[in-house]
């Protein structure tokens, strides 16, 4: 899938940490589901979502800059992992917050095992929508 949007780059940098995952820090099915949970059980609905914490080596922070041609200076990430009824791994999902011109936006990314892009969702964007990315 071919992604034409000025994030492509700061998106790709977090999709190839796809491998990066940990465990997450604590059981969370004792809540309420939150805001980027739910976005993902629209997305995947049927599956179970699990957060998880990837403290990323200089060396992983370096690489994923120069597959996204920016700089990649987070340490920390925050894959959500998708799974099926059966426990099969279904995609990992990502969030990225940046500022479009002036305002954010803030896209869910879903990554298929295989590490393609599964699908790309705009869930907020708060530019006039003339800034909105094209559709592929």
């Amino acid at each position: 899938m071919k992604v034409v949007m000025s994030s492509a780059r700061r998106i790709g940098a977090a999709l190839c940490l796809l491998v990066a995952g940990a465990p997450a820090v604590q059981d969370r099915d004792d809540r309420e589901p939150t805001a980027a949970e739910q976005a993902i059980a629209r997305a995947f609905p049927g599956c179970k979502v699990e957060r998880t914490t990837a403290w990323l080596t200089d060396a992983e922070r370096r690489r994923a800059g120069e597959l996204a041609g920016a700089e990649f200076d987070a340490s920390v990430v925050f894959p959500y992992v998708v799974r099926d009824k059966d426990g099969a791994l279904r995609a990992t999902a990502y969030f990225d917050t940046h500022r479009v011109r002036t305002l954010h936006e803030v896209l869910l990314v879903a990554v298929k095992p295989d590490g393609t892009v599964e699908r790309i969702e705009v869930l907020a964007f708060l530019e006039p929508k003339d800034y909105l990315p094209r559709a592929a």
